[in-house]
């Protein structure tokens, strides 16, 4: 058994072991489809949107997941910001059960919530929007106000991040820097609180 392996394994019974009565109250995760997910991405169009694409055993993932409620956080309350974390089965311990428990890890945020893609169809169609060479995972893609999902493929993000190796042909000054990432959505939410100007 690799680092890796041991880890997501370590990091599963812990989960299993400790966090059973918040995974308890916690809705069941809702399964998402490509369509469904157009649709409430083109509905919100007018609010900053965060996509995140997630392994839930994955140690850097779930360290990303807590720089999105961070930010979430920082920026309490504001109605123009809406978040969706697409937990995926990357691992084989990767299920949408694990996924419900690492989801309720952090504190509930309505603006903030995470889906199950069983197919792991946005990692694949994500890595065609992001010009990747391997599928799309462990990233935060941020959308401002007015973006419309429209063609077969995603926009392309106003800004983004990730934490993948150079193997994975994203760029490595995009590497996630909690900072910098909050800094930028914070801006992007305070133009789109900004009241509209008649010219």
């Amino acid at each position: 058994m690799n680092g890796k392996t041991l880890a997501a394994a370590f990091t599963t019974l812990v989960m299993s072991v400790a966090a059973p009565a918040r995974a308890a109250v916690k809705a069941a995760m809702e399964d998402v489809s490509i369509d469904s997910f157009r649709a409430a991405f083109n509905n919100d169009q007018k609010k900053v949107r965060v996509v995140a694409i997630l392994s839930p055993t994955s140690l850097s993932c779930q360290h990303g997941h807590r720089v999105l409620h961070d930010t979430f956080y920082k920026l309490k309350d504001n109605p123009n910001l809406k978040g969706t974390l697409i937990w995926f089965p990357q691992a084989p311990t990767d299920t949408k059960e694990v996924a419900g428990v690492q989801d309720s890890t952090v504190e509930p945020d309505n603006r903030l919530s995470g889906v199950w893609d069983k197919d792991s169809s946005f990692s694949r169609l994500f890595m065609k929007t992001l010009k990747m060479k391997l599928p799309a995972w462990d990233v935060y893609l941020v959308y401002a106000p007015g973006t419309i999902w429209d063609k077969e493929k995603p926009p392309v993000p106003d800004f983004w991040m990730h934490q993948q190796g150079i193997s994975s042909g994203a760029d490595r000054y995009q590497f996630l820097n909690p900072k910098t990432f909050q800094e930028r959505v914070g801006k992007l939410v305070k133009a789109a609180d900004a009241p509209a100007t008649t010219p």
